[in-house]
Parts: C-alpha cells; structure tokens; sequence
C-alpha cells in the first residue's frame, strides 16, 4: 500500500508541476502579445506622423541640468499653466508640474539631446508617458534628427506629467568627466609627492 501511495504522489506531483508550467506559459504569452499590441501600434504611429509639419509652440521653459540650462519649447491649452521642469536622472525621466484648471493638451518638444528613447538597434522606440502616476498614451506629432514632438492630453486638476525615455543628458559630458579624473589623479600625485623623503620613495612598495 505505501508505494502505491508513494506512486500516485508521484503522479499528483507530476501532474502538478505540468500545470504550473502551462498557467506560467499562457501568461507570458497574454503579456507578450499584449506589449506587442500596445508598442506595435504606438511605433507605428511615430512612422506615419514624421512627415507632419512643426506645429506652433509658443512657449519654453528652462531645464536646469547641473550647471546647463536647456530651452524647452511647449505649449498648453485654454488657461493651463506648465509650472515647473525637472529630470529625474534615476529613472531617465522629464517631469513636469502642471495646473490643470480644464481639460487640456500639452504639445511638447524633446530635443534628443535632452531625452531620448531608443532601441537597440539605434532606432526610434516609444516613450512612457505617466499623468499622476497612471499610465497614459500620447501621439507623437513630429520627428526629425533634431527633437521629437509629443501630445498629451490631460484632465482637469492633473499636476504632474512625467515622460520616461531610454537615456536623459548627463550632467557631466565625457570632456568634463575627463578632466575631472585627470585633475583627481593630479591631486593624488602632488600630495603623495609632498611626502616623500626621496625621488625612490615614489616607486617603493609600502
């Protein structure tokens, strides 16, 4: 009788482990085909608007990114008024805060030099767009090598939009990165200079 019990636990495991497997499997299959209908539409809405004309943005902000600042040309519907703007470098964000007293549309324009969303393959990928925290789509209404143009609408009493990208400006570029670790070692050296008692001092092992 034990291995008879022991044979259709065996069997309950078995069958078991089978039906995790085939639940975990149509769930990645739902996520994926998911991602693709959503990304795949939105990719193909970048293709379709490149040609549009640059519409009309009448105003800009200043982006203050370390010691740079940036010019960022916007405009905002009805008596909406964009406040603020500011990166969030951890999570490659551009975040804006908003007044939102009526429905309304931001038209955005983000210089790729400022904040960018790429593929792998260098090629153009969306952005995620958030509108207090939730997850909102967008139409991407001009694209050229310079700046890429979103639209987003938003509700009354919204107060914070965030666009997230594959990479933001750094706040040190690679000539600045540069001279700072020369001028790090030069510091090094000359302390370490400072305290020997002989030029053999430099190379002996402590």
């Amino acid at each position: 009788m034990s291995a008879i019990g022991a044979a259709i636990a065996r069997i309950l495991r078995q069958r078991h482990l089978l039906l995790t497997n085939f639940v975990l499997l149509a769930f990645f299959v739902f996520i994926s085909s998911s991602s693709y209908i959503v990304y795949g539409q939105q990719n193909q809405t970048i293709s379709q608007l490149n040609k549009n004309a640059t519409p009309e943005l009448t105003s800009t902000k200043d982006l203050q990114i370390g010691n740079a600042s940036y010019q960022i040309r916007y405009h905002i519907s009805g008596d909406n008024q964009l406040n603020e703007m500011w990166v969030q470098r951890d999570n490659m964000t551009l975040a804006a805060a908003i007044s939102a007293v009526s429905d309304g549309v931001l038209t955005i324009e983000l210089p790729r030099h400022v904040i960018d969303s790429k593929m792998q393959s260098n090629a153009d990928d969306v952005y995620a767009v958030f509108i207090d925290g939730q997850f909102v789509p967008y139409d991407e209404i001009m694209n050229n090598t310079q700046a890429r143009v979103l639209r987003i609408e938003f509700g009354n009493g919204s107060e914070q939009i965030e666009i997230t990208g594959t990479h933001v400006v750094p706040e040190f570029g690679p000539l600045a990165a540069f001279v700072l670790a020369i001028s790090i070692a030069c510091v090094v050296i000359v302390t370490k200079i400072k305290k020997l008692k002989s030029v053999n001092d430099l190379f002996r092992l402590k």
